[in-house]
């Protein structure tokens, strides 16, 4: 026969449970990764008068097809206060390095602003961008300059 106030002590402890769960996550870092290439696709919206358009190869390593489709590779991040097109880019905090080639950017987050991560490529305007949680206070980006300043990792807490 179950004790009384037996189901009261399970809830509790559920709750518990529960609340231990949600500080562990809160405390784990957020890793966050960009694509590591995109397709684009550059063109005239509308002709011009007087001017013949065409399309030129870009001249570094970036692939081009017939069809003006572009690959663009990961160039470097950012994280801006709002969404990237209202250019409100946040300069790291700090910049150390780590070892050989190899350095740190940090950017410290106010919980107040709405802070968003961007993803840019090179050889094209388009950014891919998303808004972060409001809870993270710190962010780092790490870069390998043995690798043309390729991204590692990109972490929030």
């Amino acid at each position: 026969m179950p004790r009384p106030g037996c189901p009261k002590r399970r809830v509790l402890l559920a709750a518990l449970l529960l609340l231990q769960g949600l500080c562990q996550a809160a405390g784990n870092a957020l890793t966050l990764a960009c694509p590591e290439r995109i397709t684009t696709r550059q063109s005239l919206q509308a002709p011009v008068a007087g001017w013949r358009a065409s399309q030129q190869r870009p001249f570094s390593a970036q692939r081009t097809t017939d069809a003006g489709d572009s690959e663009n590779n990961l160039d470097h991040v950012d994280f801006s206060i709002g969404p990237p097109e209202e250019r409100v880019t946040l300069a790291p905090d700090r910049q150390s390095p780590t070892q050989q080639g190899r350095w740190t950017s940090t950017w410290m987050l106010s919980k107040s602003q709405e802070v968003w991560f961007s993803c840019h490529y090179r050889g094209t305007t388009v950014v891919l961008s998303q808004p972060l949680p409001a809870a993270l206070t710190r962010c780092s980006a790490q870069y390998d300059m043995n690798r043309g300043i390729a991204i590692e990792r990109v972490s929030c807490q």
